[in-house]
């Protein structure tokens, strides 16, 4: 019964959890909603504030112009002179003056009522624009200026023009002074004006036309939503319109004495983004703490479960250190043994012939045998740092003086004090392959020089070295006595070549032939990293 109302608690705690979550998502959300809706509004408000001074006051310049334009006698006096060609001239170098150091206003004309148009553009002969409606509406309009979107006559762009009146000095209509701009160039005002990441502003003209946009692509069309029939545009509120496809967050102020309205725009998809990410946080936020609540509730179990799995681990792992550390004793314990061998076993029969020769000497050739008795002491001294050596794990101290080659030339000058001759032949010796292969080559020759005079009673031993572009081959044979098939192979010498071999993933035969004499046959792999192309030198057919 207890077990059975402790179940019970636990899905109802765990439950509520859940509820709880879910709740505060919910709540977050519409929290979330109504702030960066909020947030961006506050945006959009803010850079129409800072957009509208800029706009106003570009404006504001044209109608400057033309001001003065309008009130300069030459256009009267052309219009009352009936086109005279010395005032046309005139009046086209003072649209000169206004149109070359300001590269906005694409063109600049008078219309008079009964005279040829003059425009700084051409214009065909003949062409008569006293019946457009911006002619008539610009005589008939009480303000001083009049704004139009439309078609160029002079360059069929779609422009804004700036339009006004000329009087004459008796205060009669004698025609219209304007000029253009392309939308291009006035969208110049809002090409570089971003609201946050994707918002940015736009012009409309009185028909909702985009005369201004950074989308330079959607100049001269007309945004078509009864949304903006149907609002004051000066209440600062924003709403929503369909631009082209896109739902977006607006703003549109309508600019005083003009018929323009400045539109700012943020797209429902960066709005959405904001509401999304934020939500999104929390939620990583609210679900990361709804585990850890999971993981305090079930806490007890989960450290159980942990300690017994660290304590088998923990088992494990020293077993595992003991392993490595038994593997890492016994892999020394065969170097050590590999090298004391290789040394002493040549020091050894260095000796022992160095002795036997200076028994032999000693009532014979004083001289001579305190030679060879020289030569033992050096030996002994020699051999004794070669061990030291390798107790320390170091190379052979001949290697470590001299190149690979040298090092070979004094092994096989030390066997020939022995009475024994050694051949040496080197084809294209590399001297910039690694230490390791070096050592091994060098040892496998003393082990086999070893060999053949303890074991094989050789007179004489020859040693064949070859690089080539990916392997080494060594070739070492005597004429000893060979080696019996019962025990060729088992002994520690050998066995040493074989471990040096194969740590290098090389291959190594040897064997006698009718059982006279004893060959070796050594290739190792040797990888293309370890061959360079500088300091290759050719010692071929080298002897001793």
């Amino acid at each position: 019964m207890k077990k059975v109302i402790e179940a019970n608690n636990s899905l109802l705690i765990k439950n509520t959890i859940l509820i709880l979550f879910v709740l505060l998502n919910a709540v977050f959300f519409f929290i979330s909603y109504v702030t960066n809706n909020k947030d961006f509004e506050v945006m959009l408000s803010q850079s129409m504030d800072q957009q509208l001074e800029v706009v106003e006051g570009f404006f504001r310049y044209p109608e400057n112009i033309i001001n003065i334009l309008s009130q300069n006698e030459d256009l009267s006096m052309y219009e009352n002179g009936k086109g005279d060609r010395f005032f046309r001239s005139k009046i086209l170098s003072l649209f000169e003056s206004v149109i070359i150091p300001d590269s906005r206003i694409s063109n600049i004309y008078f219309v008079p009522k009964e005279n040829e148009t003059i425009s700084y553009k051409f214009i065909e002969p003949g062409i008569n624009l006293t019946d457009k409606n911006w002619f008539s509406e610009t005589l008939e309009r009480k303000t001083q200026y009049n704004w139009v979107s439309h078609k160029s006559e002079f360059s069929n762009e779609d422009v804004i023009s700036c339009l006004r009146k000329v009087v004459d000095k008796y205060g009669n209509y004698i025609g219209v002074v304007g000029l253009d701009i392309e939308l291009f160039k006035l969208s110049e005002l809002v090409k570089d004006k971003k609201i946050g990441n994707n918002g940015y502003f736009m012009i409309l003209d009185d028909k909702n036309k985009v005369i201004a946009t950074p989308h330079y692509n959607y100049l001269g069309q007309r945004i078509s939503d009864s949304n903006l029939d149907n609002m004051d545009y000066n209440s600062a509120k924003s709403f929503t319109l369909d631009i082209f496809g896109c739902k977006s967050k607006c703003i549109i102020y309508q600019l005083e004495e003009l018929p323009w309205k400045v539109v700012s725009v943020i797209p429902n998809s960066e709005i959405t983004h904001g509401i999304v990410s934020s939500s999104l946080l929390f939620f990583v936020f609210s679900m990361a703490s709804l585990i850890i609540a999971f993981i305090m509730y079930s806490k007890n179990k989960i450290t159980e479960v942990a300690n017994r799995e660290l304590k088998i681990a923990n088992e494990k792992l020293k077993e595992y250190a003991s392993t490595v550390e038994e593997n890492a004793v016994l892999k020394e314990r065969n170097r050590l043994a590999r090298d004391v061998h290789d040394t002493l076993g040549y020091t050894l029969i260095a000796l022992i012939k160095l002795i036997s020769e200076s028994i032999s000497l000693c009532r014979v050739d004083v001289v001579e045998t305190e030679k060879r008795l020289n030569n033992a002491l050096k030996t002994t001294k020699d051999g004794l740092k070669e061990v030291r050596r390798s107790l320390y794990g170091l190379i052979p101290q001949e290697l470590e003086q001299n190149s690979l080659f040298d090092a070979l030339e004094k092994l096989v000058n030390n066997f020939e004090h022995l009475g024994v001759k050694v051949e040496l032949s080197v084809n294209k010796l590399e001297e910039n392959i690694g230490m390791e292969y070096k050592e091994v080559i060098y040892r496998v020759c003393q082990e086999a020089l070893t060999n053949s005079v303890k074991h094989g009673k050789a007179s004489e031993v020859n040693i064949v070295i070859k690089f080539t572009d990916t392997h080494i081959k060594l070739f070492i044979f005597d004429n000893g006595i060979g080696c019996d098939k019962k025990r060729k192979g088992k002994g520690f010498g050998l066995q040493g070549m074989r471990q040096r071999i194969e740590k290098l993933n090389g291959e190594i035969q040897y064997g006698s032939g009718d059982g006279e004499g004893f060959n070796i046959h050594i290739e190792l792999p040797l990888n293309k990293t370890e061959m360079g192309d500088e300091n290759i030198y050719d010692k071929s057919c080298v002897g001793r």
